[in-house]
């Protein structure tokens, strides 16, 4: 009874910043997680037109615990890069996470891939 909520970075053919495909990989290592982009009007309406990326790195569990970090998902970052993260138990800022990408999904700042 997990759900699952990942917001990715496009890959370059469709408009994002990431030359492979990491949502298709995503989608096969965890199948059951519901994958988000950032919506391409959106993206170049809240940037004025110049490069943006996806660069948030958090995690929300219950609405209790978060997990905040510098680390990009690569091989740099995991074995190379000095990289620091933060983990938080209770208190308002986990729940207000949680909130605020529920209102990016909910005003549409952020979609459902396929």
């Amino acid at each position: 009874d997990v759900a699952v909520r990942i917001l990715l970075e496009s890959a370059e053919e469709n408009g994002g910043t990431i030359s492979g495909d990491g949502l298709q990989a995503m989608h096969q290592a965890v199948p059951q997680a519901a994958l988000y982009v950032w919506d391409q009007d959106s993206k170049k309406r809240n940037s004025g037109g110049l490069s943006a990326a996806v660069h948030a790195k958090c995690a929300v569990a219950d609405r209790l615990i978060a997990f905040v970090t510098s680390a990009n998902l690569t091989s740099a970052a995991m074995e190379r890069n000095m990289e620091l993260g933060v983990l938080i138990r209770g208190g308002a800022i986990p729940e207000r996470l949680h909130s605020h990408l529920e209102a990016l999904a909910l005003t549409r700042n952020i979609v459902s891939w396929r």
